[in-house]
């Protein structure tokens, strides 16, 4: 089972922190409950983000750095992984966690940062891009669909 959580607007989800926080785990909720119901032991991928890391001292994380979300939406992503995991131990549902970073590629909103270079080099000569301080890890679209291809052809979740 896949499972996308329906608000994903980090920036939004300061202005409107409820929605985010009611909506996100109350979405995977009635997914494992259907699940539930259906029987079986489903395999369940959940689509989180890296930034439940926060704000990091070291550059490098792994899966064994502790989260620290500082955006109602990566709270609600966090709140869904433990969701998840609660239910796992109590239902017996495998399931995977995939920490996406900054996807990007063809159909992306184009206020992210490549689609919005991307519209400025279509649309005129010169572009101003903002500070290049900040760093990020881009992830292209396919490569994040591999990922869940080849989660879910794992061996070990047949």
């Amino acid at each position: 089972m896949l499972f996308r959580s329906s608000r994903v607007d980090v920036g939004g989800s300061t202005q409107s922190p409820a929605l985010f926080l009611q909506e996100n785990p109350a979405m995977l909720i009635h997914l494992l409950e259907a699940a539930k119901a259906q029987g079986g032991h489903p395999l369940i991928v959940l689509a989180s983000t890296d930034r439940v890391y926060g704000l990091s001292p070291t550059e490098d994380v792994d899966e064994e750095t502790p989260p620290a979300p500082i955006e109602p939406y990566t709270a609600s992503k966090m709140m869904c992984e433990t969701i998840l995991q609660a239910y796992s131990r109590t239902e017996k549902f495998p399931y995977v966690i995939l920490r996406l970073d900054c996807t990007y590629g063809p159909g992306q909103r184009t206020d992210m940062f490549i689609g919005d270079v991307m519209r400025k080099i279509q649309e005129q000569n010169n572009i101003t891009v903002g500070s290049l301080s900040a760093r990020k890890n881009f992830v292209y679209v396919d490569d994040v669909v591999d990922a869940f291809v080849r989660t879910l052809d794992a061996p070990e979740h047949a």
